[in-house]
C-alpha cells in the first residue's frame, strides 16, 4: 500500500475535542465521490459504513449524517461549501474521493475543523481492490490521532480459536470482525493466541505433536518455532510488554506452576512454588517485573 500525500497535523498538532455540557461533538462523513472515472455506488457506500463505525466505535464523536443542502462535487477546500454542514450543526467533516482502476484503487481522504473552516489532514493512499477497508480503517486511526492525540486501533487483528474447520485452529480476522483467516492447518487442537507487543509474532499452544506444547509463529513468513515442549503441559503463554520474556504455565516439575522464558525458549524460570494449580499469567502494564496468574486458591500476583 503507498502513502502519496503527508498529513497536514503534526503529533503536537491536534484538536482537543471538547463540548459544554459533555456533548460530544458532532461528526459528518460526506458521500464519497469518484475523483475521475464514474460512480461505484457499492464501493462509495463501503467507504462510509467502514467510517460510520470506527467512529462510532471510537465513542468521542456522535455521527451525524449529511444535510439536504450539501452537494457532492468536490473534496478539496474551496470545491465545496461549508454552510450547509455548519447550519446542519456539524463540528468535524470527513470528504473522501476515490479512483477505481479495477484491480487497485486509489483513495483520497480530508478531514475538516468545520466551525474553523480548517483542513485537518489530508491522505491519498494507492492500493490493491482488496485492501479497501484496511485503507479506510487507516484514516480512521488518522482522525482519531488528529482529534485526540493517541493512535487509533482501527488496523489491529483479533486472533482467536475456532472449530469451523471441525478442528480447534488459530485464526486472525480484522477488529470489526471481517478478512478471517485461518492461520494454523494442522488439524490438531491449537489454543491460547497471545500476540508479540510488536504485533509481528503469535504465541499459541499446539497438540499437534501429541504433548501441548508452546509455539512461536512469525505473521508475515508464517516461519514457526516451537519453543517450550517440556514434559506434560506447556499452555496460557503470555508476551512481556516489552517482548523480551513469555510467562506461561508448565507441569514439567510435577505440578502446574508459572514461569517465565526468553522468547527462543531459553532462560527458564519458576515463579510458583506451592501445591495449587497455577495458570493463566498475565503481565502488568509496566512490564517484566511481575506478572500476575490464577491459581485454585483466587488471583495472586508474584513480583520478583
Amino acid at each position: 500500500m503507498l502513502l502519496c500525500l503527508p498529513g497536514l497535523n503534526s503529533a503536537q498538532d491536534y484538536l482537543e475535542v471538547t463540548a459544554p455540557g459533555n456533548r460530544q461533538p458532532q461528526l459528518a462523513i460526506a458521500p464519497p465521490v469518484p475523483l475521475s472515472g464514474t460512480h461505484n455506488a457499492e464501493l462509495g457506500k463501503t467507504i462510509t459504513d467502514i467510517f460510520a463505525f470506527d467512529l462510532t466505535l471510537a465513542g468521542q464523536f456522535t455521527v451525524m449524517p449529511s444535510p439536504p443542502g450539501e452537494t457532492r462535487t468536490g473534496i478539496r477546500a474551496g470545491e465545496f461549501d461549508l454552510a450547509p454542514w455548519q447550519a446542519a450543526g456539524a463540528n468535524l467533516l470527513v470528504k473522501s474521493g476515490y479512483i477505481d482502476n479495477g484491480a487497485t484503487i486509489t483513495m483520497e481522504f480530508r478531514f475538516f475543523d468545520v466551525s474553523r473552516g480548517k483542513e485537518l489532514v489530508v491522505k491519498r493512499f494507492t492500493g490493491k481492490r482488496n485492501d479497501q477497508r484496511k485503507i479506510v480503517h487507516m484514516f480512521s486511526n488518522e482522525i482519531l490521532s488528529a482529534t485526540t492525540g493517541e493512535t487509533g486501533p482501527f488496523t489491529g487483528k483479533t486472533a482467536f480459536v475456532s472449530t469451523a474447520s471441525g478442528n480447534k485452529e488459530i485464526y486472525l480476522m480484522d477488529y470489526d470482525g471481517y478478512n478471517v483467516q485461518r492461520l494454523t492447518k494442522n488439524g490438531s487442537i491449537n489454543l491460547n493466541p497471545d500476540f508479540s507487543p510488536s504485533g509481528k509474532e503469535l504465541i499459541y499452544t499446539s497438540y499437534k505433536r501429541r504433548n501441548p506444547d508452546l509455539y512461536r509463529r512469525e505473521l508475515l513468513t508464517g516461519a514457526e518455532a516451537r519453543i517450550s515442549s517440556h514434559p506434560g503441559i506447556n499452555v496460557t503463554g503470555a508476551w512481556s510488554p516489552d517482548g523480551s520474556r513469555i510467562a506461561l504455565a508448565m507441569s514439567k516439575d510435577g505440578n502446574s506452576e508459572i514461569y517465565t522464558i526468553s522468547k527462543d525458549g531459553k532462560q527458564v524460570v519458576r515463579l510458583t512454588k506451592n501445591e495449587a494449580i497455577d495458570v493463566s499469567p498475565a503481565w502488568s502494564p509496566d512490564g517484566p517485573a511481575s506478572p500476575s496468574y490464577r491459581t485454585a486458591w483466587g488471583n495472586r500476583r508474584f513480583s520478583s
